[in-house]
């Protein structure tokens, strides 16, 4: 596979340098010609999409409160930026709508659901905006139920399932790389999201492929990682450092 075709996606934006899932963040990835960006998704209390990772302000801006608690327009009087860095002071929790008004031409956008399914009906309204270019934003989740609940209700839209694969005690990378097969085939998933791991090589790209699976991974911030996958044949890395990663092609 040629490193030119491999997609550098910026994790929560370009979060090694500005605050995860801002619009900072998400920008500078741009600016860094990031080909994808990632960011993570859950709702407020009036049902509003929003782009942060935790369910709460906790760590991005010490205050212990729920997302689903919360109002848009009460999240948003709350500054997540000045914890990565000061001059980050200001910056709010964006809507997945003001995310998606960023994404260049030809770009996409992977949104990872991180709350329940209740999260469908608002997520058709935003995604009602790139309906004539639903190849602009793709869906990934960690959730085996609601992933497929997502194919079902955006069919138009290419959906992921996140795996985290760990080293069992026999040596074996779980869930293996059949399981994860099975799991998206028989739902109708159009890839897997993998952890950086050994156990992604060739052999393993190659069975995911041949079922007709796109494969990801998370999250690789140095050279020889990406390389590594690269000849392994992954089609997409995502990374703190697209700046970084973009050496590589």
């Amino acid at each position: 596979m040629a490193a030119q075709s491999v997609e550098i996606i910026g994790h929560r934006g370009a979060s090694i340098a500005a605050p995860e899932n801002t619009l900072a963040a998400i920008n500078l990835a741009w600016k860094w010609n990031a080909d994808a960006v990632e960011i993570d998704v859950h709702l407020t209390r009036d049902r509003q999409v929003v782009a942060i990772h935790d369910d709460s302000l906790l760590r991005t801006s010490q205050a212990d409160v729920l997302i689903k608690d919360l109002s848009l327009a009460e999240l948003q009087t709350y500054d997540v930026g000045q914890w990565k860095f000061p001059q980050f002071a200001g910056e709010r929790v964006p809507t997945l709508d003001e995310v998606i008004a960023t994404i260049p031409r030809g770009k996409r956008l992977y949104v990872e659901l991180k709350c329940e399914a209740d999260v469908l009906e608002p997520l058709a309204e935003v995604l009602a905006s790139v309906q004539e270019h639903p190849e602009s934003v793709v869906l990934i989740g960690f959730d085996p139920e609601l992933m497929p609940a997502a194919k079902r209700r955006f069919p138009a839209h290419k959906v992921l399932q996140v795996v985290e694969q760990t080293l069992s005690a026999a040596n074996v990378w779980t869930p293996t790389i059949d399981e994860i097969v099975a799991h998206c085939v028989r739902h109708g998933l159009d890839g897997a999201d993998l952890s950086n791991t050994l156990g992604v090589d060739r052999a393993a790209v190659d069975k995911l492929k041949s079922a007709g699976l796109s494969v990801c991974i998370w999250t690789v911030n140095n050279i020889e990682d990406a390389r590594r996958l690269i000849d392994a044949g992954v089609d997409s890395l995502t990374t703190d450092d697209p700046r970084l990663l973009s050496s590589v092609r």
